[in-house]
């Protein structure tokens, strides 16, 4: 008897939840959308019931959450330590503001960093925003540079693209001209 009863309970429950469940999704799976033609001919849409307007409905659309892919063991977990290991990356040649004579347009860059360059990570050189060299070597000889202002960018990256650390100095290079007499 008991069982009996139990079962009964167990199913009106199931049932209830089960009806409560399909009103739910019936209640929110369409959206009424009210359309008005206007006498300009122009249509316009609302939410909201008008004199003149036709009632539409709209059905939910389906969604489907994203796939979270999961992390891969090893690499990631060392380019999230790696991301972290530089502590200090320098120009020390050319210094900051520095302002200085070359007859030829040569200047050297020369970095410095704390620790020392990682196996796979290389240096990007940027003159102006403009990529001028990318080498594990931490100094770079620019030819022919143009006087006036500039900035030099040097990042420290991989070849996956991340960016682990990033400085720019500025200086003024002054050139002799050759000025025609008149």
């Amino acid at each position: 008897m008991n069982l009996h009863r139990f079962l009964n309970k167990s199913f009106g429950q199931f049932t209830c939840l089960l009806l409560f469940w399909v009103l739910s999704f019936c209640a929110v799976s369409a959206t009424k959308v009210y359309k008005v033609v206007n006498p300009d001919g122009s249509i316009s849409y609302s939410d909201q019931a008008q004199n003149n307007a036709e009632e539409l409905s709209i059905e939910s659309v389906p969604t489907i959450p994203a796939y979270r892919s999961p992390l891969l063991p090893n690499t990631q977990n060392e380019e999230s330590q790696s991301l972290a290991i530089y502590t200090r990356l320098s120009i020390d040649e050319p210094r900051p503001n520095a302002a200085f004579n070359s007859g030829n347009g040569d200047v050297s860059i020369r970095v410095s960093t704390d620790p020392n360059l990682k196996a796979s990570h290389f240096f990007e050189f940027y003159l102006d925003g403009e990529l001028v060299g990318q080498q594990e070597s931490a100094s770079l000889l620019l030819t022919n540079v143009d006087r006036g202002s500039h900035t030099i960018s040097v990042v420290i990256t991989n070849g996956s693209g991340n960016e682990f650390i990033k400085t720019t100095n500025n200086f003024t290079i002054h050139r002799p001209s050759i000025q025609r007499a008149r």
